[in-house]
């Protein structure tokens, strides 16, 4: 929550107040009337928005503190009036902001529905044109309160504006800024016209009639890390063994035996192991010997029978050792 100038702001989500967050770029001069904060936008999550005028709350001469609602860049804003006259001594008073209504352009019907963070896409050209004060005005919900006195009673010229949110935008237009959500409204149920008539707030003079406000800044928790608000997701911490739920007696002796035969078997499987790349190295080696062995005696066997037809003489024709016989060819 945020507690400014006798008021408590606050955004709650799912019955639970949103964490609000400084803004690291504030100025050190800030203006005495204007705060500017940051929270967390989850998509799809519904909202309510809460002011809470303190007890001692200084109405001074006014008749009302009017509290004002205003979403991104819609052209309808949201008040209440807290009317002093309603307010007793030491009484707190609160205002929420919980629906918002919308005229629906295709059923040409009011509707009514929860305050919700709508998906933003946004693409590389669009169709929809934003200008630059809706685009000032995007991701931004603008809660005041102003202490006024009552004029007269006026109508309004005209209630059916477009309120159709930004559901989409370039990335030309955003220019780099870090916006993923706009206000939407979920849960919509037909409702009756607002009030044409109002009740005009004359500000009172001084000091007191100024219009003190809180912007918040939404955000996706991605940005909000970025930009300084809240502080980055640490590493996983490591699992704490003794935080473990105790296992049963017979679980823990089985698997502490489990565990005490791999530590005893560890040595007999590195030798194994070892004993495997030796045999295989010693194959390897005996394989390699006996190819050599192989070769060199086939050399050998080569070279002998080389040698020996080097070596070997021509056969010599023998020479008949008995008698010779003469045989006459000549005719008688």
């Amino acid at each position: 929550m945020a507690t400014f100038k006798g008021a408590t702001f606050e955004i709650l989500s799912a019955n639970q107040p949103c964490p609000i967050y400084d803004d690291p770029d504030a100025p050190d001069n800030e203006d005495r009337f204007t705060r500017q904060k940051y929270i967390e936008a989850v998509t799809g999550a519904t909202f309510i928005i809460k002011v809470t005028l303190d007890r001692d709350f200084r109405f001074a001469s006014s008749d009302a503190v009017r509290i004002m609602f205003t979403l991104d860049n819609m052209p309808r804003s949201y008040y209440e009036d807290v009317r002093r006259k309603d307010i007793r001594s030491g009484e707190k008073r609160s205002v929420r902001l919980e629906c918002m209504q919308k005229y629906c352009l295709r059923t040409h019907q009011w509707q009514r529905g929860h305050l919700s963070f709508g998906k933003l896409e946004i693409k590389e050209t669009t169709d929809s044109a934003v200008s630059p004060n809706e685009l000032k005005n995007l991701g931004r919900i603008r809660v005041s309160y102003q202490r006024i006195k009552y004029g007269q009673t006026r109508d309004q010229r005209s209630i059916y504006h477009d309120t159709e949110r930004v559901s989409e935008v370039s990335e030309k237009v955003l220019k780099g800024k870090s916006i993923e959500n706009t206000i939407d409204s979920v849960n919509l149920v037909e409702s009756a016209p607002p009030d044409r008539s109002y009740v005009e707030g004359l500000t009172l003079p001084g000091s007191a009639g100024e219009e003190v406000t809180v912007n918040f800044l939404y955000r996706s928790k991605r940005t909000l890390q970025m930009i300084g608000c809240i502080p980055r997701s640490p590493s996983p911490a490591p699992v704490n063994r003794s935080a473990e739920a105790p296992r049963s007696g017979t679980e823990f002796s089985v698997q502490e035996e489990l565990r005490t035969l791999r530590v005893k078997s560890l040595p007999a499987r590195i030798n194994d192991i070892n004993n495997t790349r030796s045999q295989a190295r010693l194959a390897k080696l005996e394989g390699q010997t006996n190819t050599k062995a192989e070769k060199l005696s086939l050399g050998s066997v080569i070279k002998r029978e080389r040698d020996k037809k080097e070596h070997e003489s021509p056969r010599k024709r023998s020479r008949h050792s008995g008698p010779m016989e003469t045989v006459d060819l000549t005719g008688d």
